[in-house]
């Protein structure tokens, strides 16, 4: 008769010393990945910020530059614009100024930070000619 008994011994799939690596490779790489989202993620916020700065600018802007506007004019609208669209720009700044050749409107700031000690600023400045009518 044979003995066909089961071998007791178990192969090995590496050594005592890698019991649990796999677990702490996994969280180093799912904490990387979340890292790298959140960062694409900022980029975007910055993105857009940027974006609705330079609108806001622009509709101040038309309101300068026309025949009868000012620079506070300019002032209240942009500031208006940045109200409606939304808490993305934090500690805002928007200055306007009117000469009788240019008109430009600043709107500056800090964007909204989704990564923790990270800060990205905004400022854009837009320009035209200052309406006027000429005899």
């Amino acid at each position: 008769m044979t003995n066909t008994r089961a071998p007791t011994a178990t192969p090995e799939h590496g050594s005592p010393r890698d019991r649990g690596s796999s677990t702490v490779e996994f969280v180093i790489a799912s904490a990387a990945m979340v890292l790298l989202l959140l960062m694409v993620v900022q980029v975007g916020v910055w993105y857009h910020t940027r974006a609705v700065a330079q609108t806001a600018a622009r509709h101040g802007l038309d309101h300068v530059r026309t025949i009868n506007g000012s620079p506070s004019e300019g002032i209240d609208v942009a500031s208006e614009f940045l109200d409606q669209s939304g808490g993305g720009l934090e500690n805002r700044n928007v200055d306007a100024t009117r000469t009788a050749a240019v008109s430009s409107v600043t709107v500056s700031g800090r964007v909204v930070s989704i990564l923790p000690g990270v800060s990205f600023t905004v400022s854009v400045t837009v320009d035209a000619p200052t309406e006027r009518i000429e005899p």
